[in-house]
C-alpha cells in the first residue's frame, strides 16, 4: 500500500510539476514565441490589437504547453501507470477543448495539441530510453 501511495504522490507531483511549466513558459514565451510564430496559423489577427479574445489566446498557448510537458515529464520520470497518468491528465485539456469547438473556436488548436501531444510523448520515450542505458539505478528507483 505504502508504494502506491509513493507511485500515487510521484506521479501527481509531476502532473502539477507540468501545469507550473506550462504557466510559467507560457508567460516568458507568448509575446514573442506565441505572437510571432504560433498564433498567426491559429488566427491571422492574433496579438495585432484586432482579436477579442486575448484570455483564449494565452489559454490555448498554456494548453499547448501542458499538452507537451505533461506526457513528457510523466512518461520520462513518471512510475507505474504512467500512460494512464498522462490520459486521466489530459481530461481537463479535452473538456476545454471540447467546450471551446461548441462555442465556435478553430477546430487548428485540437490538431496542434494532439501533435504537440506525440511529440512530447516521442520526446519522452527517447529521453526515459537514454536514461535507462545511462542511469540504470535511478530508473529502478523511479520505476
Amino acid at each position: 500500500m505504502k508504494r502506491y501511495l509513493i507511485h500515487f504522490a510521484q506521479n501527481l507531483s509531476l502532473v502539477a510539476l507540468a501545469g507550473v511549466f506550462a504557466i510559467y513558459i507560457a508567460r516568458l514565451t507568448y509575446p514573442f514565441f506565441y505572437c510571432t510564430y504560433v498564433g498567426p496559423l491559429l488566427d491571422p489577427y492574433v496579438c495585432q490589437g484586432l482579436s477579442f479574445d486575448f484570455g483564449y489566446e494565452i489559454m490555448s498557448w498554456m494548453m499547448l504547453l501542458y499538452c507537451f510537458f505533461a506526457p513528457l515529464f510523466l512518461v520520462a520520470l513518471g512510475s507505474s501507470a504512467r500512460y494512464w497518468w498522462v490520459a486521466v491528465s489530459f481530461s481537463p485539456i479535452l473538456l476545454l477543448m471540447v467546450v471551446g469547438l461548441i462555442n465556435g473556436a478553430d477546430p487548428t488548436i485540437v490538431i496542434s495539441a494532439g501533435i504537440v501531444a506525440i511529440v512530447g510523448l516521442g520526446i519522452a520515450w527517447l529521453v526515459r530510453k537514454a536514461l535507462s542505458v545511462l542511469a540504470p539505478g535511478l530508473m529502478t528507483k523511479i520505476s
